[in-house]
């Protein structure tokens, strides 16, 4: 016999029905699920017809080159790309008969569905690529980009000079397998590039923060390798200098300060779109300003490390500030030894075998290795410090890790105005590998300490050496002895590095050199920019814009191939931000 419950419910049976707070909960569960699926299901479409619409336009193209260079019916075959105002974008399959080709017979068209875009070309703007017959180079000459977008994601289109189509994905580097020669110089923003740094976007592409000539803080993002193309964003906040990483998120993370407090921006988005929230990590206390010399790396916990410097009149000390998370909401900091540890001359960070590694000046080079995240001399006692080379002072110091190796790689200048290269043979740098002179006078190691210059910065190439970008003092041949710079092997042009070159000791080789100032790209041959059996540099230069209306704290980033990007300052013939992208491996 059943019995029942307290409740009425017969045990032993299935029950009647279901109670009303049961049903709400079920209810509850199915609209949280189907709002869950609509988000997904949203991205999945997106996501779709990306995808789609670059396999149909790279499938067009490649229709266009293969009629031209067959010579069907005798023609140039192209693509026509029209993004217009309130209509829209499409592109559309032709062939003409002219030359050049202006009067276009319409073949086919592939019209983008709603939810992409292009970004390049951008609105109200075209873009015509015609493929010349039989050949199938480009008509103009040039090469040209497509970049679409759904919101969250970007596909990139590359048509080369010589007729190649080749897209690359975001998180792919963009290949530039015929990068062409030479250097295009962009002006992204005019009236900025105040203090600018570097990094690589999580599509392959370069990004840089700097601040404009009333204080707001900026991101210009490139939207195709060579810059020709940028967008510049304000995430609304005021800096006097700044620095950007890209968290493993892939969207950039800002330190900045108006040299009183730190703070930050965690960017909610891959360009760092307003409003975004910015938040004082480190504030002014009334006895120091926080903020000297931002430098700052990805930990390998995934969060920031951020290094400055704390003033009080001539007193600066080190100061780490290590963020608990992704939104550094949460962060702890620490005084780092005493007054004195330091000289307002440089300072820069780097995760060195997991562990920050700090490399200062305090008149001559030096190297403080964290043992923990956050570099806490608490944490086993006072963090050890390791010097460089005692005969030479150090200035706009600028420090990497090697690809191949992950040993650091400091680059700094000399107040007798020479470059140097210290590769360490250690993740501590507790021992030397070498150390060259790369460079003999005419650095430009600036006039103002206080000016926060930064007039060297250092990458390190998949190729395991080392390329500089600095700035170069308008000096004319001779002065300050010989300050000029030659090729390692003058007049043998762009590989090799055997005879000749700068005898790091005596500058012998040096004595032709123009003197020209500027921006200057260098280009180590040798993983420590040395050759071994004459003991002279190892590097090759190239003139970047050689005029020396050029303002303090460049930046650099290697785009694929190693290929760099450079980013100042220009003065003249306006106060404008400035991106240098260079073809191949050697800006020549």
């Amino acid at each position: 016999m059943a019995q029942k419950g307290k409740k009425g419910r017969i045990f032993g049976e299935n029950p009647a029905g279901f109670t009303l707070v049961e049903i709400l909960l079920v209810f509850g569960v199915l609209i949280v699920i189907s709002l869950y699926a609509s988000v997904a299901l949203v991205g999945f479409f997106r996501t779709t017809q990306l995808e789609t619409s670059t396999d149909a336009i790279v499938e067009l193209a490649t229709h266009a080159r293969g009629n031209a260079v067959e010579g069907e019916q005798f023609t140039k075959w192209g693509i026509s790309v029209v993004n217009l105002a309130g209509a829209q974008a499409y592109v559309s399959l032709f062939f003409c008969e002219d030359d050049p080709c202006t009067n276009r017979t319409e073949i086919n068209r592939y019209v983008l569905p709603a939810l992409v875009r292009f970004v390049v070309p951008g609105e109200d703007s075209t873009d015509v690529i015609t493929f010349n017959r039989r050949d199938g180079t480009v008509e103009d000459g040039k090469t040209h980009y497509l970049v679409l977008s759904n919101g969250s994601t970007t596909r990139v289109i590359t048509f080369y000079s010589n007729g190649s189509i080749q897209r690359s994905d975001e998180g792919q580097s963009v290949s530039e397998e015929n990068p062409g020669s030479g250097i295009v110089l962009s002006e992204a923003y005019a009236n900025g590039g105040i203090y600018s740094d570097a990094a690589l976007a999580a599509d392959g592409l370069p990004i840089f923060s700097h601040r404009s000539d009333s204080g707001a803080l900026l991101v210009t993002k490139c939207l195709i390798p060579d810059c020709s193309q940028t967008q510049t964003i304000q995430p609304g906040a005021q800096a006097a200098e700044s620095e950007i990483i890209i968290l493993p998120s892939g969207n950039p993370f800002l330190a900045f300060t108006d040299h009183s407090s730190l703070s930050i921006i965690s960017c909610d988005d891959s360009l760092c779109t307003p409003p975004e929230q910015a938040i004082t990590v480190q504030p002014w206390d009334f006895s120091y300003q926080y903020g000297w010399f931002v430098s700052m790396a990805v930990g390998s916990d995934g969060f920031p490390v951020i290094t400055h410097l704390k003033r009080q009149g001539f007193d600066f000390r080190l100061v780490v500030t290590h963020c608990l998370n992704v939104a550094c909401d949460s962060a702890e900091t620490h005084d780092i030894g005493q007054a004195g540890i330091v000289t307002p001359y440089g300072l820069a960070i780097t995760i060195s075998n997991g562990l920050p590694l700090i490399v200062f000046s305090n008149g001559v080079l030096n190297m403080l290795a964290c043992d923990d995240a956050a570099c806490d001399p608490a944490e086993g006692g006072p963090d050890p410090i390791y010097a460089g080379n005692p005969d030479y002072d150090a200035w706009h110091i600028s420090v990497t890790t090697g690809y191949l190796d992950g040993l650091p790689i400091i680059a700094y200048g000399t107040s007798g105005m020479d470059i140097r290269v210290t590769r360490c043979a250690s993740f501590d740098c507790s021992t030397i590998s070498s150390e060259v002179r790369v460079m003999c006078g005419g650095f430009d190691i600036g006039g103002d300490i206080w000016g926060v210059h930064k007039n060297i910065t250092v990458a390190a190439g998949d190729d395991g050496n080392p390329a500089i970008a600095y700035k170069r003092a308008d000096y004319a041949p001779g002065m300050l002895g010989l300050p000029g710079v030659r090729p390692a092997n003058a007049g043998g042009g762009g590989g090799g590095g055997g005879g000749g070159g700068i005898n790091p000791d005596t500058c012998a080789g040096d004595e032709n050199d123009s003197g020209r100032g500027g921006i200057w790209y260098m280009k180590c041959l040798t993983p420590n920019c040395e050759n071994e059996d004459t003991q002279t540099a190892a590097v090759e230069h190239a003139e970047i814009f050689t005029d020396d209306s050029v303002d303090s704290h460049l930046s650099m980033v290697l785009r694929a191939g190693n290929l760099p990007s450079i980013g100042f300052r220009a003065l003249s013939p306006s106060s404008s931000f400035m991106i240098a992208s260079c073809g191949n491996l050697f800006c020549q």
